[in-house]
C-alpha cells in the first residue's frame, strides 16, 4: 500500500526535465497462515525434514518473496542432490488479503519415488574396462546419489591415466522409480611426464637433472 507523489518540472534554464518522486511505503504485509508440507518417498528424509523445520518464513513475519523464493529453489536443489530427480511443487501460493494486509503461505514438495543407478557406460580405448570396474562402487539398483557421482569422478583422476574426464547422467525414459545410467567419456593422458632441473651449487658447480615418469605401460594398467 505506497502512497507515490510524483511531480514533474522544468530545470531553470534549461531544456531538462526533473522526475521528483516522494513514496511512502506504507505498512508492510504480514503472514498469517503458513502451511509448508513434503510428501511423497522423500518426505521422511532427514535433511528434507530439517528443510521443512528450518522455514523461515512463520506467522506474524514481514512477506519477503526473495526468501520464499531462495527456499523454494534449495529444497529443489537438495532433493535432486538426494536422488529424488522428479520433485515438483505440487501447489506453491502466496494468497494476498491486501485489504488487511495479511497473506497466507502453502507449499507443497512432493518427491516422486528416489532415483536408482543404472548401469556405467565407458567409452574409451585407453585401458581395459575391467582395470576401471573396481573404481565404481556404484551398483545397478543403488539409491542415486550425486557425492558418489563425483567420488567415481575423482577415482578416475587419481588414476593418473587420463587427462580429460566427462561423467553424463542420462535417466531412462519411462521408468519407475527412474533409472539413470552413466556415461563416462575419457581422453588419455600423455604416457610420459619429462623433467628436466638445473641447478648450481658451490661444491658441485653446475648439475643437472632429467626424469621421465612412465604412467602407463600396456591397457592392462601397468
Amino acid at each position: 500500500r505506497p502512497v507515490i507523489d510524483a511531480q514533474l518540472e522544468q530545470l531553470k534554464d534549461s531544456p531538462d526535465w526533473r522526475v521528483l518522486l516522494r513514496i511512502q511505503p506504507g505498512p508492510p504485509v504480514l503472514i498469517e497462515i503458513v502451511a509448508v508440507a513434503v510428501t511423497g518417498a522423500g518426505a521422511e528424509d532427514t535433511a528434507l525434514q530439517q528443510w521443512q523445520s528450518q522455514w523461515p518464513l512463520v506467522s506474524g513475519q514481514v512477506l519477503d518473496q526473495t526468501v520464499w523464493a531462495e527456499r523454494k529453489d534449495a529444497v529443489l536443489e537438495l532433493a535432486e542432490a538426494l536422488g529424488y530427480l522428479q520433485a515438483r511443487f505440487e501447489t506453491s501460493r502466496i494468497a494476498l488479503d491486501l485489504e488487511r494486509n495479511r497473506a497466507d503461505l502453502e507449499l507443497q514438495l512432493e518427491t516422486g519415488l528416489r532415483a536408482v543407478m543404472g548401469e556405467v557406460i565407458y567409452h574409451q580405448d585407453i585401458v581395459d574396462t575391467a582395470v576401471l570396474a573396481p573404481l565404481s562402487h556404484l551398483r545397478p539398483g543403488d539409491p542415486y546419489q550425486a557425492e558418489r557421482i563425483d567420488d567415481l569422478r575423482l577415482d578416475l583422476w587419481k588414476t593418473g591415466y587420463f587427462d580429460e574426464i566427462e561423467v553424463l547422467e542420462q535417466p531412462r525414459e519411462a521408468t519407475s522409480p527412474q533409472v539413470v545410467d552413466l556415461l563416462v567419456r575419457l581422453e588419455a593422458r600423455h604416457k610420459s611426464t619429462h623433467q628436466l632441473t638445473l641447478g648450481y651449487g658451490t661444491d658441485t658447480q653446475v648439475r643437472t637433472q632429467y626424469n621421465c615418469t612412465r604412467h602407463r605401460l600396456s591397457k592392462r594398467g601397468d
